[in-house]
């Protein structure tokens, strides 16, 4: 079974986030095929793969979108299916989600967006919610008139900032970046992946990054699960998996999106 856990001192790691032989399917098709994880606090996990290899599908049931057919996902011991709406743990997981734009209400500005997000869900009275949302998202970069603008008027790279801010105004202990950079411009895209390794240092969070761009897997996981058709074909450290890859596809893999495992350009800041 994967694991991305980091040992505190004197105990075992407690999981935030788990999944347990995890099948899942649509309209009785099954996607996913008994997969394994498990994620504690400030860890970081990449899950790759190509389109159609289930890592998305797989993403959603994580954030508890989705139920498992087989097994379960847990979230603080519990499984979410038992987790509602209004139940403190439904925060401590967050989707950063590949096209920002669907992400967000064309209605609301970016900082009615978190505002909203600290009222329902953290409960800050509706006074006090748009300052500390133009807090958060300065935090993540975004300032000025774009904090009252709403979507159309942002770019790409702001309205993924936007989307950032959201989740981290939850206060969430892991977030799921599903091709967080895929819509965004080259030039944004690193703007992007270092703002979330940032976070990651400064809030101690553990990082899902969901994604086909094995150079960013590289520079920003510790771990990965490289999946194939709905299963884990391969898991282990990242940087292990990418410089000696044992299955066939993950060799393809980082022969076509890598060259070669010692050829890796520059990536995201660390």
């Amino acid at each position: 079974m994967m694991t991305a856990d980091r040992l505190p001192a004197g105990g075992e790691a407690t999981a935030l986030l788990a999944a347990d032989k995890v099948s899942l399917g649509y309209a009785g098709v099954a996607v996913v095929h008994g997969v394994s994880l498990r994620v504690s606090s400030g860890a970081a996990l990449g899950i790759a793969g190509e389109s159609g290899s289930g890592k998305s599908t797989l993403a959603r049931a994580l954030v508890g979108d989705i139920f498992p057919v087989r097994g379960s996902v847990t979230v603080n011991g519990r499984a979410w299916k038992d987790v509602g709406r209004k139940d403190p743990d439904r925060r401590l997981v967050q989707m950063i989600f590949q096209d920002p734009y669907s992400a967000l209400n064309p209605r609301m500005t970016a900082r009615q967006a978190v505002s909203e997000t600290l009222h329902v869900v953290r409960g800050v009275p509706r006074r006090d919610a748009g300052e500390r949302a133009g807090e958060v998202l300065a935090r993540v970069g975004l300032s000025g008139s774009a904090i009252d603008a709403r979507p159309h008027r942002l770019s790409g790279g702001q309205r993924q900032r936007a989307v950032i801010a959201r989740a981290l105004a939850c206060e969430p202990g892991v977030l799921i970046a599903d091709e967080p950079t895929s819509s965004l411009d080259v030039s944004i895209q690193a703007q992007i992946l270092d703002l979330l390794v940032d976070l990651r240092a400064e809030h101690g969070l553990a990082l899902v990054l969901v994604t086909h761009d094995l150079a960013v897997i590289k520079h920003m996981t510790d771990t990965c699960i490289v999946m194939r058709d709905g299963i884990v074909v391969e898991e282990g450290p990242t940087q292990q998996i990418l410089a000696e890859p044992r299955h066939d596809y993950t060799r393809a893999l980082v022969d076509a999106h890598l060259g070669s495992p010692n050829s890796i350009g520059p990536g995201p800041k660390r």
